[in-house]
């Protein structure tokens, strides 16, 4: 038995590995085929091509490689009739990967699962209706995501967030505070170059009014490093590589993060947070008009309102964000709010089985 499994950037292979390394117990007799990433590869994927050939970001910025794109779709094709897959897998990269589902069960009518929602609650709401002619099944991250599919007849779990489930043991409280603000500007070198200079401008004005102040930036690979490392000299702010992440934000105040899968990180962490959001200006322009959300933050989605303070394009103004930041220094009304409500985020994404196997076993049912 041979199936798919198409994961469409790198946050998408860590989810995929957990994935297949489930359905390997459940079914051993099961290989797969596909595009992953190296933890992936680990879990037995035969891979078809990497994982970065199809991660690409943003609306204009993604035209240039659409012929490769188109490409690599009929390759993924071509394998699935070649080894006569029993099931197709996509992770993520709905964009790519739903077109993928669409022309697989077309053409080889196998069930058809997609790992994360899109957020058809966010744009393009009709969406779930156009997943549910092609799709068999959709595996959501988030608790409010089920009912959205439900409606028009589309089987949906939520198995809860693998972040939840890697940062359970870091239970909030009980450690040491220092005087300390985290800085995430992101992982992509396009993020953090749109993001970086907003968020040190952010820190001196708050080092103005608390001179004992320091900050962290957590570094997620060379690239990055080189870009953040000349911006930040004469400043009082060291660089954590990934492994002391966790440990180094648990001891944090305060944290100014792009918007994305790092606040939910300080979520379960229990560390108050502001929210930053930058696009290309083009890409934003576009974004205005097809997505309409309340929120930016994946915190106050779960939450359903603006817990965490968000500022966007053209708001994220250094001084702005830095008065946003002030009352999460002290025990204020705003810090003790934030808190309670990160300890409702954690309570919400925790599963009392880890998601992979909460996955794997919707997954079976269609083997």
């Amino acid at each position: 038995m041979t199936v798919m499994v198409v994961a469409g950037e790198e946050s998408g292979d860590l989810l995929g590995a957990g994935l297949l390394h489930e359905l390997k117990k459940l079914r051993p007799d099961v290989d797969f085929i596909g595009v992953g990433g190296a933890e992936m590869k680990k879990a037995g994927l035969k891979e078809i091509f990497s994982v970065d050939e199809l991660s690409v970001m943003g609306f204009i910025e993604i035209v240039p490689h659409l012929p490769r794109l188109f490409k690599r779709a009929a390759e993924l094709t071509a394998a699935a009739e070649k080894h006569n897959i029993t099931a197709l897998i996509t992770i993520d990269a709905p964009d790519f990967n739903l077109r993928l589902a669409k022309r697989l069960k077309k053409k080889l009518s196998v069930p058809c699962i997609h790992y994360v929602s899109p957020s058809v609650w966010a744009w393009r709401k009709g969406r779930a209706k156009a997943m549910s002619r092609f799709l068999d099944h959709v595996l959501a991250l988030f608790p409010f995501e089920p009912p959205y599919y439900e409606k028009v007849g589309l089987g949906c779990t939520f198995v809860g967030h693998p972040v939840a489930t890697r940062l359970a043991k870091y239970v909030p409280g009980g450690q040491k505070i220092e005087n300390k603000i985290a800085l995430l500007p992101g992982s992509r070198v396009g993020e953090v170059s749109r993001l970086l200079e907003d968020m040190l401008h952010t820190y001196d004005f708050l080092k103005a009014s608390h001179s004992e102040l320091t900050a962290v930036i957590p570094i997620a690979n060379d690239n990055v490093r080189g870009l953040i490392e000349p911006k930040i000299q004469g400043r009082d702010i060291e660089l954590i590589a990934d492994e002391q992440k966790f440990e180094a934000l648990r001891t944090c105040r305060a944290a100014l993060c792009a918007s994305g899968t790092a606040n939910l990180e300080l979520a379960m962490l229990g560390l108050p947070m502001v929210v930053i959001y930058k696009l290309a200006p083009v890409t934003h322009i576009i974004a205005k008009l097809l997505i309409h959300v309340p929120y930016i933050s994946p915190v106050n989605w779960v939450l359903g309102e603006k817990a965490m303070p968000e500022f966007v394009q053209e708001e994220a103004e250094p001084e702005q964000m830095a008065y946003a930041l002030q009352p999460l220094f002290s025990d204020t009304k705003q810090y003790k709010a934030q808190v309670s409500a990160l300890a409702k985020v954690r309570e919400g994404l925790l599963q009392e089985e880890k998601p992979a196997k909460v996955a794997a076993e919707a997954v079976i049912q269609y083997l």
